[in-house]
C-alpha cells in the first residue's frame, strides 16, 4: 500500500518542472528500464495526429470491448479527475491503484536523481504510471493516445505495436514539431514500425499522404488509406447523429452516435479503417460489434451540451483545425442563434488564427486564462491585442470563474455559450457545472 495520499500524488505530478521543450526518448527509456520495462508486456495500438485522437481512441475502445476483449486506454488530458487518463473497458483506474503506481514511478524517478540524471517530465511520469498499471492488469490490448508528435513522444517505446493509427494532421506545436506540414507529418509518422500495419485517415494536405506513404514503404508497413469517404447524413439532432458511410474498405448503413459534430464522422472513418486493419491480422470483429461499440461511444468535452436555456456547450477545440470543425458544427446546429464564445488559448497554439476563426461564428468573445491549471496560457491582454480591431464585442476576464459570470450575464435564453480554445478551460468549466448538480 502506498504511503502517498491522493493529494500528495497530484501535488507531486503538478510540481514536476522538467519540460520537454526538446523532445527525446532517452530519459523515458531510462525510467522504463528501472521499472523493468512494463511496456514489453503489452499489446498496443498507438494513435497519433493533430485532431481527433481522443475520440478515435475512445470509439475504437468501445468497438473492441463489444467484440469481447478487455481493453485498456490511455488518453490525455483529464477533465475532472486524474484517474480518467487510464481506463479498462471504460472504467477509470481507482484511487488505490493510482497511488500505488504513482509511488512506484516516483521512487524510480528519485533513483534517477541520485544518479545525477534529470527528473523525467510530467508526461513521461504519467505515461510510465499507465504502462506499469496496465502491464499488471488482465487486458488483451492497450490503446495509447500519443502526446506531442510521435517520433520522440514518451509513448513511442514499442518495437512492434499491433497497429499504428494517424488521424488528421495539421499545423500544431510548430516550435517542437517543425514549421512545414512535411516536418510535422514526419514526426507523427514516427510511430510507424517495421511490418506493423498503419491506418491513415483522410488528410487535408497531400504532403501528409506522401510522407506517411514513404515511411510505410520504408518500414514495410501495410497502409490502410482511403483518399475519400462517402457519407450521407440520415439524422442529426443535438442528441444523436445517424449516417451511412463507405469507402474502398467498408460499407455501413445507419451508424448511430450519441456524439454530435460532423467531425465525428471522420473519426468514425478512422475507427472503421482500424477495424479492417485489425481483421487483417486476425482480430474477430463483426459488423455487429462495430455498430454496438459506436452506439455506446461518448467523449466528454467534445460538443458536449451541459445546460440549456441558454445552451452551454463545451468543446475541446484548441487549434486551427479543431476550431474550424467547431465552426462547421455551430453553423449547422445554431444558424439563427447568437453565439458567445469564452476562450483561453495555450501559448504554443496559433492563437491569432484561432481567434480569427472564432470571430466568424461568435457575436461576443470573452477572453480569459486558466491560472492554477497551467502556466502556458496566453495572457488575456495579449489575446486582446490580437483581436482588438474586431467588429465583435470583446470582453476580458483574467479569472475563468468571472468569465463564466460574464458570459451568463451577456446571454439571453436563446443564445449559445461555447467554451473552447483549451482543454484546461473546458475541464474547469465542466467541473464547475458538475458541482452545481
Amino acid at each position: 500500500m502506498s504511503l502517498l495520499t491522493y493529494n500528495d500524488a497530484i501535488e507531486y505530478i503538478n510540481n514536476i518542472h522538467t519540460l520537454t521543450a526538446k523532445l527525446a526518448l532517452t530519459r523515458m527509456r531510462k525510467l522504463l528500464e528501472k521499472l523493468d520495462n512494463p511496456e514489453n508486456k503489452l499489446k498496443v495500438i498507438q494513435v497519433a495526429g493533430t485532431n481527433g485522437k481522443g475520440s478515435t481512441c475512445m470509439m475504437l475502445s468501445e468497438v473492441l470491448c463489444a467484440s469481447g476483449l478487455n481493453v485498456g486506454l490511455i488518453t490525455s488530458p483529464h477533465l475532472s479527475k486524474f484517474n480518467e487518463r487510464y481506463k479498462i473497458n471504460g472504467v477509470d483506474m481507482d484511487d488505490e491503484d493510482f497511488l500505488k503506481y504513482t509511488a512506484i514511478v516516483k521512487s524510480k524517478c528519485d533513483e534517477l536523481i541520485t544518479e545525477n540524471e534529470s527528473h523525467p517530465s510530467v508526461f513521461e511520469v504519467i505515461t510510465a504510471i499507465g504502462f506499469c498499471y496496465f502491464s499488471e492488469q488482465p487486458i488483451d490490448i492497450l490503446i495509447v493516445e500519443v502526446g506531442i508528435g510521435g517520433r520522440l513522444d514518451a509513448t513511442n517505446v514499442f518495437d512492434k505495436p499491433e497497429l499504428s493509427i494517424i488521424t488528421s494532421i495539421s499545423f500544431d506545436h510548430l516550435d517542437v514539431l517543425g514549421k512545414t506540414i512535411k516536418e510535422i507529418a514526419n514526426q507523427k509518422g514516427g510511430i510507424i514500425k517495421m511490418n506493423c500495419p498503419t491506418v491513415l485517415c483522410v488528410q487535408e494536405y497531400k504532403d501528409v499522404v506522401t510522407t506517411i506513404t514513404d515511411i510505410c514503404k520504408k518500414y514495410k508497413s501495410s497502409l490502410y488509406y482511403a483518399e475519400s469517404i462517402n457519407s450521407r447524413m440520415l439524422k442529426q439532432t443535438l442528441l444523436e447523429t445517424v449516417f451511412s458511410i463507405k469507402s474502398d474498405y467498408y460499407s455501413y448503413e445507419n451508424v448511430k452516435l450519441k456524439m454530435i459534430g460532423e467531425y465525428q464522422i471522420k473519426n468514425t472513418h478512422n475507427v472503421l479503417l482500424a477495424v479492417e486493419a485489425l481483421r487483417g491480422i486476425g482480430y474477430k470483429i463483426t459488423n455487429e460489434h462495430v455498430y454496438e461499440g459506436l452506439s455506446k461511444s461518448f467523449w466528454p468535452g467534445r460538443m458536449e451540451i451541459i445546460k440549456t436555456d441558454p445552451y452551454i456547450i463545451l468543446d475541446g477545440a484548441h487549434n486551427v483545425g479543431g476550431v474550424e470543425m467547431l465552426s462547421e458544427s455551430v453553423k449547422r446546429f445554431f444558424p439563427a442563434n447568437r453565439v458567445i464564445v469564452v476562450t483561453s488559448i495555450l501559448r504554443e497554439k496559433e492563437h491569432e488564427k484561432v481567434l480569427k476563426i472564432m470571430e466568424g461564428f461568435a457575436s461576443k468573445i470573452v477572453l480569459t486564462e486558466t491560472k492554477g491549471q497551467t502556466t502556458r496560457c496566453v495572457r488575456v491582454d495579449d489575446l486582446y491585442e490580437s483581436i482588438k480591431g474586431s467588429n465583435k464585442l470583446i470582453y476580458r476576464e483574467t479569472e475563468w470563474i468571472k468569465a463564466i459570470h460574464s458570459a451568463n450575464n451577456l446571454a439571453t435564453k436563446r443564445d449559445v455559450i461555447i467554451y473552447a480554445g483549451s482543454l484546461f478551460l473546458v475541464a474547469n468549466i465542466r467541473q464547475y457545472y458538475l458541482n452545481l448538480v
